[in-house]
């Protein structure tokens, strides 16, 4: 963002007989709030991705988007909400510098809960160690 690159003899032509196109100057302005789930830090980009609970416990293969087009990335089993994953070079390339595209986890419940699901809910409880939220 911000910046200005120079197109030889593609501006206005000149004013004088017989004179060449003028330089167009450019100024590069990148929408930044277009995808509040995708941020950039220099040459990296961050991915806030909400997975299901049980891609989360159970591990999957996802599909994800990147500037160079979609990649399957695997999930490790037993994620946590904030784990953060990397995928090596897939950020922004800039002369001849490549960043890195990491994935922020985002679990997300489900928001219809049947009796089923509640079950497997109670279940699931039993299997914390201990408390969860205690100091380590």
């Amino acid at each position: 963002d911000g910046e200005v690159l120079l197109v030889a003899r593609e501006g206005l032509p000149s004013s004088s007989p017989g004179g060449v196109p003028g330089d167009l100057i450019l100024t590069i302005c990148v929408e930044h709030d277009s995808d509040p789930d995708l941020t950039r830090d220099g040459l990296d980009l961050t991915l806030q991705l909400p997975v299901t609970m049980p891609e989360a416990i159970l591990g999957a293969r996802i599909s994800i988007p990147t500037p160079h087009g979609s990649c399957v990335m695997t999930l490790p089993e037993g994620l946590h909400s904030g784990a953060r994953l990397r995928l090596r070079e897939m950020g922004i390339w800039r002369d001849g510098a490549r960043g890195d595209f990491y994935v922020v986890i985002q679990i997300q419940s489900p928001t219809h809960l049947t009796e089923r699901i509640r079950q497997i809910a109670s279940e699931l409880a039993h299997g914390y160690p201990g408390d969860v939220r205690a100091k380590k």
